[in-house]
């Protein structure tokens, strides 16, 4: 998710996943953010966020000070854009992504796509996760699609979860190597 884009998700954005289901949330952004060179792509929440949305939605403060309300048309996160800067040089900082080359939000998506290859996710499954379409028309997701990819985001995230520093290779996930599920759409 760009940098611009992460103050702009509104609960009705993830309360579809939220209310309904376990596991990752997927953020279902309107087709306006998927237009142009800088497209959002397909943007999950994983576990560890979940649990800290419920908490701060279940609370009248939470640890850090905010309550995220259940209204469709309230911002989940009311940041400020050098608020958001700051939350993710920290998070960079935590997670050891040290490379002076690349610009904190830049060093965040080199990690993802590095641990997405890892965890042996199809490559056509990450240009549509990182929104690497051939043109620059506006796509709309479909519940087929997000369902396609929940599964790869879901064996990803053990990758991608910083915290865990032992991510369990031994499930019996299957890497889906073939990417017609919905690489034909693009």
């Amino acid at each position: 998710m760009r940098g611009g884009t992460v103050l702009q998700p509104k609960w009705r954005h993830i309360e579809q996943d939220f209310n309904n289901r376990a596991g990752p949330i997927a953020i279902r952004l309107e087709n306006s953010f998927q237009v142009g060179r800088k497209k959002s792509g397909f943007t999950f929440i994983g576990d560890r966020a979940r649990q800290l949305i419920r908490r701060s939605t279940e609370t009248n403060k939470s640890e850090r000070g905010y309550r995220i309300y259940t209204e469709s048309d309230r911002n989940i996160f009311p940041y400020s854009y050098d608020s958001v800067l700051t939350i993710i040089k920290t998070a960079k900082d935590k997670a050891q992504l040290h490379d002076p080359a690349l610009s904190p939000i830049h060093s965040f998506r080199k990690f993802f796509r590095e641990q997405l290859t890892n965890a042996e996710i199809h490559p056509d499954h990450i240009k549509v996760l990182f929104a690497r379409f051939d043109d620059t028309d506006a796509k709309e997701y479909t519940s087929k699609e997000f369902e396609t990819l929940r599964p790869e985001y879901e064996h990803a995230y053990a990758y991608l979860d910083y915290m865990n520093n032992a991510p369990d290779t031994s499930a019996n996930y299957q890497p889906n190597r073939q990417s017609n599920k919905i690489s034909s759409t693009y």
